[in-house]
């Protein structure tokens, strides 16, 4: 994700998925349109904790994950920067 190569991405994630973020929940073609414009940019996660629970039909996954400094909006770092 850090290298916004939204064509490698786009071939992992099935085109139902569903992307949970503090700020809200959306598809995956909002979630590549993020990805590719830099809006969210991941420096660095320390992953704790991954799990996959499924029945017949329905598989998720889910994470545990710290991200120490790394979560950064592109439009608050232009802000900044302008100051």
């Amino acid at each position: 994700m850090a290298a916004r190569d939204v064509e490698t991405l786009d071939a992992l994630f099935h085109e139902k998925s569903v992307f949970v973020h503090m700020d809200g929940a959306w598809g995956k073609a909002r979630e590549m349109e993020i990805i590719k414009s830099g809006d969210i940019y991941y420096k660095e996660a320390d992953i704790h904790e991954v799990s996959v629970n499924s029945s017949k039909r329905v598989a998720g996954s889910s994470r545990r994950f710290r991200l120490p400094n790394s979560l950064l909006h592109s439009s608050a770092i232009r802000q900044n920067l302008r100051q």
